[in-house]
């Protein structure tokens, strides 16, 4: 299993985000603090690149999976540094 996190400040408060991929079953969990939410993925996870649009507060955020099953976390198009 891929387990990355990340803490994105807006003003004064600071929104947690996590991101799991679990190949064996093709599941990609990202939670934003506390929600999660499940996206359907190909077995293993591995091999396809994607993006997902989100929202971390008012802010607009994209989740970018790389073909490795790492992702990273990008606001205004800057990505923001993993925990």
């Amino acid at each position: 299993m891929i387990k990355q996190h990340w803490n994105v400040t807006e003003e004064e408060q600071v929104h947690e985000i996590a991101y799991a991929c679990r190949p064996l079953i093709g599941q990609i969990v990202i939670t934003i603090d506390g929600e999660s939410f499940t996206l359907k993925s190909k077995f293993l996870c591995f091999g396809l690149a994607r993006r997902e649009a989100f929202r971390v507060g008012d802010m607009q955020a994209l989740l970018a999976v790389a073909k490795n099953g790492k992702a990273q976390v990008l606001i205004k198009g800057k990505p923001i540094e993993e925990n």
